[in-house]
């Protein structure tokens, strides 16, 4: 991920907050004859008993990236945080500036692997519970009929990547002059979608 100096975003805790607040992101991996193999799914970040910092998530059996996780194949996650369009007309010479596009997006990158049966319906326990909540009318795994379960459990493959690098990059107007820094900030705030106040949450963290 190209990030120049100023976008670098080194904070891990920050890292794994951002990670958290977004759990649905992509895999990447390198697939047959050298091609991308991308999924869009929900992720967790989350840290074994020995410390290694892992990213699990489940696809389908049939799902390429199945069959390179069993291979112990380099995947890639990535959490895309918070983002917007930012106008020319929001800086002091717009006439002399273009449109941009500020976001934050962290990178997990490791080397993949494949849970157990137990460790596959620990997951989708943990999964739904975050999801559901803890009401009584929360949906739950163990809701369904066995014989279903089981069915559904033979159709999916949990995934583990083991993060070797943790890379943050926050694009949050830091190249600007403090007065533009300035304008975009009391711009994100009049616009006031939940990505340009959570930006807004993000840019002291950042310098911005």
């Amino acid at each position: 991920m190209y990030t120049p100096p100023m976008f670098q975003a080194k904070d891990e805790a920050m890292l794994l907050e951002l990670c958290h607040a977004h759990p649905f992101g992509m895999i990447v991996a390198e697939g047959a004859g050298g091609a991308p193999e991308i999924a869009h799914l929900p992720l967790a970040l989350v840290r074994g008993a020995d410390g290694q910092l892992e990213v699990v998530t489940h696809v389908a059996r049939a799902n390429p990236l199945a069959a390179l996780a069993a291979k112990g194949a380099s995947m890639t996650a990535v959490f895309l945080g918070p983002h917007g369009y930012v106008s020319p007309t929001w800086y002091a010479e717009p006439r002399a500036q273009v449109p941009t596009w500020n976001y934050a997006v962290v990178h997990a990158a490791g080397t993949s692997g494949v849970l157990s049966a137990q460790e596959l319906r620990a997951f989708l326990d943990a999964l739904s519970r975050t999801f559901e909540g803890s009401s009584a009318d929360a949906w739950r795994v163990d809701l369904l009929p066995p014989a279903l379960m089981t069915d559904l459990m033979r159709g999916i493959v949990g995934i583990r990547i083991a993060v070797t690098s943790l890379t943050g990059k926050l694009k949050l107007s830091q190249n600007r002059s403090e007065e533009d820094r300035g304008r975009v900030v009391a711009a994100l705030r009049s616009r006031g979608t939940s990505n340009d106040l959570a930006m807004l949450a993000l840019m002291p963290k950042s310098g911005a």
